[in-house]
């Protein structure tokens, strides 16, 4: 929660990103593995995701349209209500071994300081969201993907939540304008450095050692 409207801005934020950051690694392929491990029947549909991502990159679509191409091959048509429980179980397991503990150690600290702490990540939100209940942030925000109903149909909803559209999703979803407002920014990845350079203080996260940005 953001709480009041009119108090983003004397408010005290602070932004994570997930993979390589709070995680010691990607998860969105361990995730799609996983599915496909626990949904082996679909195996036939990721034979053809070659071909797929060949498309995707012909037609100049990015880590965007790869993304989406993973997705479609893994996971579309999917039921919502199969999903968020392999998620639970996915965290359960992954962070075991792949928690940055460092990390995970300034994020508990900022929420202690009464900081608003979100995870801002590239990753896809329909799985991602389910670690606000694993660590103390006030919210989840990562890219998102359309459904059917309750069936996963295997696109983006907008454009991937990376670079840029981290800021426009930030100032979107929780109406602060970066670099308006006081605010911290942890990443590991060279793709965040719009939000980092918004920051005021901004830090670069190599495995367990934290230094400025």
């Amino acid at each position: 929660m953001t709480g009041a409207p009119g108090d983003a801005e004397s408010a005290v934020w602070a932004f994570f990103d997930l993979d390589g950051t709070l995680i010691r690694r990607d998860s969105y392929l361990p995730f799609l593995w996983g599915w496909l491990c626990a949904h082996p029947g679909r195996a036939w549909r990721a034979a053809c995701l070659p071909f797929a991502c060949a498309w995707a990159l012909a037609r100049g679509r990015g880590r965007g349209g790869l993304k989406q191409a993973f997705l479609a091959a893994f996971m579309q048509g999917a039921r919502r209500e199969e999903v968020d429980a392999f998620a639970e179980r996915f965290w359960e397991r992954f962070l075991r071994h792949n928690e940055n503990a460092e990390v995970v150690r300034r994020l508990r600290g900022h929420r202690e300081e009464g900081h608003r702490v979100y995870i801002v990540t590239a990753s896809f939100a329909f799985y991602t969201a389910h670690l606000a209940r694993r660590w103390p942030v006030d919210g989840v925000i990562g890219t998102r993907a359309v459904w059917d109903g309750d069936l996963l149909a295997g696109r983006l909803d907008g454009a991937n939540c990376r670079g840029e559209e981290k800021l426009r999703r930030i100032r979107e979803e929780l109406g602060v304008a970066l670099p308006a407002v006081e605010c911290y920014a942890y990443s590991d990845s060279d793709a965040d450095r719009p939000l980092c350079e918004s920051a005021r203080y901004a830090f670069r996260v190599e495995s367990s050692t934290i230094r400025p940005w």
